[in-house]
């Protein structure tokens, strides 16, 4: 039931909507859905186990991503009391985290563990280019919540396992790297292939600047990395999984919207050649298929690369399998990105900052823990912030938009505004 990897692709509409329905799974993976060793289940309850109890794989996206929302939860609410009350369960996972990835030799990235991408054998592999970003994201989210709550040792041994992670990634393999390929300028998908390339390996990257407002990793490798998946894996509706060779000839939905966001984010692409993956992804079900209510997780491609399972033409760009997955949400992710927002209810300063990579005039979403509203400019420089959903609390200097800071304190309800 609601497993961590697959909550976390589509976690954000219960984050803005329904927190408490996070809270209430937080709760469950910090307890019953925690193992003794302090790795988390994959899933609250499982096939021939009752409900409430834990059950699954050890992956690579589960631990992190618990200790990753944690940090997320407390920069909307602001209430260091949540992460203190969880924080002997971040301590065990954190620990185990870092345990796996040591190993006996001091290795220094996730071994031997699944991913939601379970259909390529990654549990085998000694080390998968995409838990180890998705790991290095979570210790830096580790280490800023210890310091928020004075714990040194915790904050001293993710960074060191940080700083670890970081060398091994972007160590050549020609120089015993696992993964990074200086010749080629891309990370392998995993450690046992010297070509195989993996559309949305640097999803912990998205999540990372989305999170930490930063890259765990010089963003120089993710625009090669980045622009050799596109060279192997582009598709004429969205990028393929996993190319050279082709394992399964198939689009999954998380892959284009990481892209997008990252070269969106980095700035160093025109905004609709940095949108192409998606625009292709999504349009080919908007206005292609014209069929939006049955998304899936993975379509077929365009059939173009030598395809393993004979996909008939009628079947090209369809849903393929998956439905009950949203792996297609994790597009949402580049709403705040468009709109410049940054949240951080517990500071004493800056609040809520929004940046939108918009000219004004515009009205853009504004995306909170509870709130849902809008912020609107005018092309003479009038900020508006309405609040259409819950209720908006900011200090006095809290709320800056595009540079300008509204100098009152906020407190707004559903159906209400502020201008300045």
């Amino acid at each position: 039931m609601d497993s961590v990897h697959n909550d976390y692709q589509r976690h954000l509409l219960y984050l803005w909507a329904y927190p408490e329905f996070e809270l209430n799974k937080m709760a469950a993976w910090s307890t019953f859905a925690q193992r003794p060793d302090g790795s988390i289940w994959e899933s609250l309850g499982y096939t021939g186990k009752p409900m409430d109890v834990g059950g699954g794989r050890y992956m690579g996206d589960t631990t992190s991503l618990y200790l990753l929302e944690m940090y997320e939860i407390y920069r909307h609410n602001g209430n260091k009391t949540f992460i203190a009350s969880q924080w002997n369960s971040a301590q065990r996972a954190t620990a185990w985290m870092i345990s796996n990835a040591m190993g006996n030799d001091t290795y220094g990235l996730p071994q031997k563990l699944s991913t939601t991408y379970d259909h390529f054998g990654f549990s085998k592999r000694r080390t998968v280019a995409y838990n180890g970003h998705v790991y290095l994201t979570a210790l830096g989210a580790v280490e800023r919540m210890a310091a928020v709550l004075g714990d040194s040792a915790t904050a001293a041994s993710a960074a060191k396992a940080l700083q670890l992670g970081q060398k091994r990634l972007t160590t050549p393999t020609s120089e015993g790297g696992p993964l990074w390929d200086g010749a080629k300028k891309f990370w392998h998908a995993h450690s046992e292939t010297p070509t195989q390339i993996f559309t949305d390996s640097l999803y912990g990257q998205m999540l990372g600047h989305h999170h930490l407002q930063n890259f765990s990793i010089d963003a120089s490798f993710l625009s090669e990395h980045l622009a050799y998946e596109w060279k192997r894996n582009q598709d004429k509706y969205g990028m393929r999984v996993l190319n050279d060779p082709v394992q399964e000839d198939s689009i999954w939905m998380n892959g284009p919207p990481t892209w997008t966001y990252l070269q969106l984010a980095m700035g160093k692409l025109p905004r609709e050649q940095a949108m192409e993956p998606f625009k292709r992804m999504s349009e080919n079900f908007r206005t292609r298929l014209r069929d939006q209510w049955n998304l899936r997780a993975l379509t077929h491609t365009d059939g173009s690369m030598p395809n393993p399972e004979t996909t008939r033409a009628i079947e090209l760009g369809a849903p393929r399998e998956q439905g009950h997955y949203g792996f297609m949400l994790t597009d949402l992710f580049l709403i705040p990105l468009l709109s410049g927002q940054i949240v951080d209810m517990a500071s004493s300063g800056v609040q809520l900052q929004l940046n939108p990579m918009y000219p004004a005039p515009y009205t853009m979403p504004v995306l909170i823990s509870g709130v849902e509203g809008s912020i609107s400019a005018t092309a003479g420089g009038k900020f508006t912030l309405a609040v259409a959903f819950g209720k908006l609390e900011l200090h006095a200097g809290g709320l800056v938009v595009a540079g300008k800071p509204c100098a009152k304190a906020v407190s707004l309800e559903a159906g209400q505004s502020i201008s300045w």
